[in-house]
């Protein structure tokens, strides 16, 4: 599919609207398959933090291949009702229904238990876990290999950059303050055969 900047702009404004009012809610375990699944066994909710009643904060702009926009929420942080390690968002609107799921990672810590399906960036990349266990004392997951080894967990390369949700640490304790460090959605845009470059 080729979606032009424009198309991608007016889709991505549509979502953020969608949200408007509503909230994020931080869950722990691995996401549904997709965002109209009921949540399933070990996604405890972390805790919830609303939106704005303008969703998006600024405008929404081209960068590379995507059409970006950030979230904006009533509160910069929010105090967690459960401990456990965050590993997708799901934001739903006033209804509420789920809108969309949305990953979460944190930069890469040494000596730390990781759970599968946590995810963390590292030298500009993102990694999601897929085997469990302790990181090592210095260095981390580089390369885009699916089975990059880190102490005793196992990563597997995502993509460049970082999830939707960054936080200082995926790992949060109950009655924990948590400030959300940058909240984007992004949305990929092509340009088709003979088009003129998006800016």
């Amino acid at each position: 599919m080729n979606l032009s900047a424009a198309a991608g702009t007016s889709a991505l404004t549509q979502l953020f609207t969608a949200l408007n009012g509503g909230s994020l809610t931080l869950y722990t375990g691995t996401p549904p398959a997709d965002v109209a699944a009921a949540l399933v066994a070990g996604n405890t909710a972390l805790g919830t933090v609303d939106f704005a009643a303008a969703a998006l904060s600024g405008s929404i702009t081209t960068s590379g291949d995507n059409v970006v926009g950030t979230l904006a929420f009533a509160a910069s942080s929010f105090t967690t009702g459960a401990a456990g390690t965050a590993t997708f968002a799901r934001a739903s609107n006033t209804t509420p229904a789920a809108v969309i799921d949305l990953g979460v990672c944190s930069p890469w810590l040494a000596s730390t238990t990781i759970v599968v399906d946590q995810m963390a960036t590292n030298g500009g990349n993102l990694y999601i876990c897929t085997t469990a266990g302790t990181t090592a004392s210095s260095g981390g997951p580089t390369g885009t290999g699916s089975a990059i080894t880190d102490g005793t967990v196992t990563w597997s390369y995502v993509q460049a950059g970082n999830a939707s949700i960054v936080l200082n640490n995926a790992a949060v304790t109950a009655n924990l303050t948590v400030t959300i460090n940058s909240a984007t959605m992004s949305l990929p845009i092509t340009n088709p055969v003979g088009s003129a470059p998006v800016t």
